[in-house]
């Protein structure tokens, strides 16, 4: 990419004097009425993207305008991520949870950053992360 990522007021300037999120109200009412009369572009997707932005500032950005946990996506309908089956209990959520990580290597991704931090032997939770892929 090249170019320098950016922090945290050139992110606020972008949430908030071009989109508008000034609070999670105001997101909300993006979601509603704005955002399905766009057409989002890759430069769009860009402008915002992990790859473009110091994600500690992004996420600190969005703790401070929102006021609450910003991946708890509240401004979306439960129903866009409502699965075409039903989901017994806890243990049956976690194992599908589990099962999509490990399928994406989020898993494996996990344990190998864990490994390369503590180059000795993997911790407690890691050996029991490493068990609970072996049920799934």
């Amino acid at each position: 990419m090249g170019c320098a990522v950016k922090k945290r007021s050139e992110i606020r300037r972008i949430l908030v004097n071009e989109l508008g999120f000034t609070n999670l109200e105001a997101y909300k009412r993006w979601v509603e009425v704005v955002r399905p009369t766009m057409t989002i572009t890759d430069e769009d997707i860009e402008r915002l993207s992990p790859d473009a932005v110091d994600c500690r500032a992004f996420w600190g950005v969005c703790c401070e305008l929102f006021g609450t946990d910003p991946i708890c996506n509240v401004a979306a309908p439960p129903a866009l991520g409502a699965l075409p089956y039903e989901i017994g209990n806890s243990i049956e959520a976690n194992r599908m949870n589990l099962r999509l990580a490990k399928s994406l290597g989020i898993t494996s991704f996990l344990e190998s950053a864990n490994h390369r931090r503590n180059c000795h032997a993997p911790t407690e939770a890691a050996q029991c992360v490493h068990r609970s892929n072996t049920n799934i």
